[in-house]
């Protein structure tokens, strides 16, 4: 938009219709889901409210009843005189584990819970009692930080960049205490690899690679995923485009299909499916649909192999026999470790 305003001098208005982790079908009308009919039948059993009312409120109580128990079962925090947070805390008996990484890979298994870490960190006196950011890449599931026993930040899900501000006048000259508690709901928890962790203040660096003391805090059974009702099959479509048919637009942009690399094949179809609906209900003929190709994304290996995101690239190369589309490619600006890549700016500018 901003590219365009620029070269032509004209204001350019965007309508965002997004949600993350979204499957394609739930961007489809109904009549378009019978040539799907499993999605169809879906829709179908996803009309009943009560329905929904009851996997809601089901998912809810389970969701809720596995964290409270975690926080019971907490160690860190079952000391109230002195809990893990506390920077005077003597560390004795807590292991050694290398950071980033996940504990899966250490001696301390695939445990799905909490885990505590904490490092001390030397502050030179031309950082104390700076204003400072803290990067802590990305953490396996959740996350809260502590400096020297104050709390600075949490992020409650995997996938943001974690980037805590850290007031003047909590870093201190010499020893510092950072605490991390992570919690682990399912999957391999712990510090995403190749990404930032450091401290910035006063146009220095300290980096936080490395050994960190840690501590298990609660072993916990893994916690199944939500029901996402709002992603079921034309659930999106009924939300987020049907109630912007009466605007006029000049085209679409769409960057989508992690959700559908289950079945890239089906993709071929469905892909192309939701462009025609789409422009059927505009009706304003064959509007510019412009969309953009997956990212690189997940670890390399090391001898050739099937990949259902290969194949989702493929069905989405295949949409450009539709009239008037455009795909960007991304796969040399995505990032092996990151669903969501920091790098957004070149995908606009290749749209």
């Amino acid at each position: 938009a901003k590219e365009l305003y620029d070269a032509n001098k004209v204001p350019i208005g965007l309508i965002n219709a997004s949600l993350g982790g979204s499957p394609a079908e739930a961007w489809l009308c109904e009549d378009k889901l019978k040539d799907f009919p499993a999605y169809h039948q879906e829709l179908q059993r996803f009309k009943d409210s009560a329905l929904i009312r009851q996997i809601e409120s089901g998912d809810n109580a389970r969701i809720g009843e596995w964290y409270r128990t975690l926080r019971q079962k907490d160690e860190g925090y079952k000391n109230t005189g002195q809990t893990w947070l506390d920077p005077a805390l003597s560390s004795d008996g807590w292991g050694l584990m290398s950071v980033p990484g996940y504990w899966a890979n250490t001696g301390l298994g695939p445990i799905n819970g909490v885990v505590w870490f904490r490092k001390n960190i030397q502050i030179p006196a031309s950082m104390a009692g700076q204003a400072a950011l803290l990067n802590l890449g990305r953490i396996v599931d959740a996350d809260s930080v502590f400096l020297n026993g104050f709390f600075v930040g949490t992020t409650s899900y995997q996938y943001p960049p974690r980037r805590y501000n850290v007031p003047a006048g909590l870093l201190r000259e010499g020893d510092n205490t950072l605490v991390v508690r992570v919690i682990n709901s399912a999957g391999k928890g712990g510090f995403v690899p190749e990404k930032p962790y450091e401290l910035v203040a006063a146009g220095q660096t300290i980096e936080l690679k490395g050994d960190w003391q840690y501590r298990l805090g609660a072993v916990m059974e893994p916690l199944a995923s939500q029901t996402f009702v709002r992603w079921k099959p034309a659930g999106l479509f009924n939300a987020m485009i049907h109630p912007l048919l009466d605007y006029r637009i000049k085209g679409a942009i769409w960057y989508q299909g992690e959700s559908n690399t289950r079945n890239p094949l089906e993709y071929r179809s469905l892909f192309p499916a939701m462009i025609n609906d789409w422009r059927e209900h505009w009706k304003q003929g064959d509007f510019p649909f412009l969309f953009v190709q997956l990212a690189n994304f997940m670890e390399a290996r090391d001898q050739p192999s099937e990949s259902a995101w290969a194949m989702l690239r493929e069905a989405q190369q295949r949409a450009l026999s539709l009239p008037e589309t455009g795909m960007a490619v991304t796969i040399d600006i995505g990032e092996w470790n990151d669903i969501h890549p920091l790098n957004k700016k070149d995908v606009g500018k290749r749209l």
